[in-house]
Formats: C-alpha cells, sequence, structure tokens
C-alpha cells in the first residue's frame, strides 16, 4: 500500500497538469474506463490486504485518495515549510489511515 502511495504522488509532482486534469469529471469513454481500472487496483488491494471488507472497500479507496491528495497539493503549495521530511509524515499519515482501517 505504501508502493501504491508513493506512485499517486510520483504521477501528481511528475505530471501536475495532468494530474489537475485527471481530477476533472470529462465524458470520455475511455477515461472512465481507464478511471474505473484503477478505482478496482485500490479496492482490491485494500481488499486482499485485508484492509477493507469488500462491502466498505470504496468508502476505504475515497479515504486513501483524499490523503493523498492532500498532500500532493499542499506539496505543489509549498504549504510544508517545516524542517522535517514530508515523505516521512506521508508515510506516517498513511500507516495510521491504514492501521484505522483494521480498526473497522
Amino acid at each position: 500500500m505504501l508502493s501504491l502511495a508513493d506512485a499517486y504522488i510520483g504521477f501528481a509532482e511528475a505530471n501536475p497538469g495532468l494530474y489537475e486534469a485527471s481530477l476533472q469529471k470529462i465524458e470520455d469513454s475511455r477515461l472512465e474506463k481507464l478511471s474505473g481500472l484503477i478505482v478496482r487496483l485500490v479496492v482490491n488491494q485494500l481488499t486482499s490486504n485485508g484492509y477493507s471488507a469488500p462491502e466498505t472497500a470504496i468508502h476505504a479507496a475515497r479515504g486513501l485518495r483524499s490523503l493523498l491528495h492532500g498532500f500532493a497539493v499542499l506539496r505543489k503549495q509549498t504549504a510544508f515549510e517545516l524542517s522535517e521530511s514530508i515523505r516521512d509524515s506521508r508515510i506516517f499519515a498513511t500507516r495510521t489511515f491504514l492501521k484505522g482501517l483494521k480498526t473497522n
């Protein structure tokens, strides 16, 4: 799951314009299909790694996406000004989120 989080942030940082565009709702069957594949990948990872039951996995995926989106946006806006590692903060937050899922 941490690798998935790294890939999400890596994409957002390496492709800021494309990342912003990916957040827009565009009526295109190819994009909708790709979006569905990504959602299924995340849901599958959450369920197969024991973080979520199938019936709650979409909620867990939305929460994880929101967490990572926050890091991506705040980093882009240079809102993290303290000296502590942003990556370490993201790993901490992601692990904490995932541990919380296991208790639900």
